[in-house]
C-alpha cells in the first residue's frame, strides 16, 4: 500500500511548520487563548500498521491502524468474535427470531405505554396552557385522581362513568370570569387553577357548560 500525494503534502507541510516554529500562527485559536501543549515539542512517532503492516508517522501514541479503512477491519473483527472471542455480543441475548417480529413487539408495546399514561400526558398539557395564559394557582395530578374517586368516576351534570366517556377537568367559576368574581367575594381564598375551583365533566357537558357559573354555587355565594 502506497502513500497518496495528499498525505504526502500534508506531512511535509507539517514538517516546514514544526522547522519553522510557525505551528500556532496557522492554527485559528481565538484571541488570548493559550493552547495546552505551548512551548512543548511535538514528537512525531514512527509505527507500524498492524492490518497492512505499512510504516506510518502519526502524532498520538496509541494509534495502532495507518488509516480508516485498517482501523474498521480490526473493529468489525472484535464484534463478530465478541469481547472473550467465543461468539458473537448478540447470540443469546434476543428473544425475536426475526426483525419484523422485534418491530411488532416495539410497535405494540409503545401504543399499550401511550395508552397507560394517556391521561397523566392530557394533564400535562391542560396544565401547561393555564401557565401559557398566566392562570394563577395548580394542582397536582394525585390531586386530580383523588377529586374522581371522591365523586366516583362519573360526569356531575349527566351522570355517566368514565368508561362510557372521558372526564375532563372544568373550571366552576370560568377563567374568563374570575376576576370580576374575585370582586364580588373577596372572601375566597384559593386561585383560579386549584382543585377547589375544579370538578370532572365529559367533554359535551363541558363544552355546553360554556363560561356559565353553574346556579348552585351562586346562590351559596349569596346567601
Amino acid at each position: 500500500m502506497v502513500k497518496s500525494e495528499k498525505q504526502k503534502l500534508h506531512l511535509n507541510r507539517l514538517h516546514q511548520l514544526l522547522q519553522e516554529k510557525k505551528w500556532w500562527k496557522d492554527t485559528q485559536f481565538r484571541k488570548g487563548h493559550i493552547p495546552y501543549n505551548k512551548g512543548k515539542k511535538i514528537k512525531i512517532i514512527k509505527k507500524q500498521c498492524l492490518v497492512c503492516g505499512i510504516e506510518f508517522e502519526t502524532y498520538y501514541s496509541k494509534v495502532k491502524c495507518c488509516s480508516r479503512k485498517c482501523a474498521l477491519k480490526i473493529i468489525g473483527k472484535a464484534i463478530s468474535k465478541g469481547k472473550r472471542g467465543k461468539t458473537s455480543w448478540r447470540k443469546g441475548k434476543t428473544k425475536f427470531k426475526s426483525i419484523k417480529e422485534s418491530k411488532e413487539t416495539q410497535l405494540r408495546q409503545g401504543r399499550e405505554c401511550y395508552q397507560r399514561h394517556i391521561e397523566q400526558r392530557r394533564f400535562y398539557y391542560r396544565q401547561l396552557n393555564c401557565k401559557r395564559r398566566s392562570i394563577k394557582g395548580k394542582h397536582s395530578f394525585q390531586d386530580w385522581l383523588n377529586l374522581k374517586k371522591k365523586y366516583n368516576n362519573t360526569c356531575l351534570i349527566c351522570g355517566k362513568k368514565e368508561p362510557e366517556i372521558i372526564l375532563t377537568e372544568d373550571h366552576i367559576i370560568p377563567i374568563s370570569k374570575w376576576e370580576e368574581w374575585i370582586k364580588k367575594y373577596s372572601e375566597i381564598k384559593y386561585q383560579c387553577n386549584d382543585i377547589e375551583n375544579i370538578q370532572p365533566l365529559c367533554k359535551s357537558c363541558n363544552i355546553k357548560k360554556f363560561n356559565h357559573i353553574p346556579f348552585k354555587v351562586d346562590q351559596q355565594n349569596k346567601i
